[in-house]
């Protein structure tokens, strides 16, 4: 079989979940904080779900057909997306409080302010981290709530050798996707793709790791 990178099909998965929504914006002249874009981006989400799943399998070279898995994945990433909002919003409790209480009046408080929501990020972080295993749990046939469970359950203490071969490849496709900012659109829409498929490898060379 051939790599999943030399397949056409890996590549069309690949632009249909990243390119379609924003060629349109680009098209239409709609900025990213756009009310339509914003709606046309989550009403598009199933599609990059389904493309997302469909170019990892390729990767992990899986012959079950990755689309009777959509469900769970989709379900996966909506109930991750909802529980990691909840927690970072409990996070940032104490930084709302003293904002609330001081406001924005002095240096030194804003100092706290700014420590105070720093930290509170980072209940949200750990707990997205955690759960990244999830879509490859998906394709072995878990169901969305397990999948998520046997993600945190497999990093649990494992965390640290997963992000060393994890975080070199993720940062590969973020600087991806930055140079594609700095290139003029709809050039930039080149790029989407490829900094996906970095993305998707890097989880896939994060979970080699455990």
């Amino acid at each position: 079989m051939k790599p999943a990178w030399r397949r056409p099909a890996f590549w069309a998965w690949l632009c249909l979940a990243g390119i379609p929504v924003d060629l349109l914006a680009w098209a239409r002249g709609w900025t990213l904080v756009d009310p339509v874009y914003l709606g046309l981006s989550l009403l598009w989400w199933p599609v990059d779900t389904l493309g997302r799943l469909m170019a990892l399998q390729a990767l992990l070279r899986g012959q079950a057909p990755a689309w009777r898995r959509f469900p769970a994945a989709l379900s996966a990433e909506v109930r991750l997306s909802l529980w990691m909002t909840g927690v970072l919003l409990a996070g940032l409790v104490p930084a709302f409080f003293v904002m609330s209480r001081v406001g924005f009046q002095s240096r030194p408080w804003l100092a706290v302010e700014l420590g105070l929501g720093l930290l509170g990020l980072v209940p949200a972080l750990l707990y997205s981290l955690h759960r990244l295993l999830a879509p490859l749990l998906v394709l072995e046939g878990a169901g969305a709530a397990d999948a998520l469970a046997g993600s945190a359950k497999r990093l649990r203490g494992r965390l640290g050798p997963f992000l060393k071969a994890w975080l070199p490849w993720m940062l590969a496709g973020l600087a991806l996707e930055a140079a594609g900012w700095a290139l003029p659109e709809p050039w930039s829409l080149t790029l989407t793709p490829l900094a996906t498929a970095v993305e998707l490898v890097a989880l896939v060379r994060g979970a080699s790791a455990l």
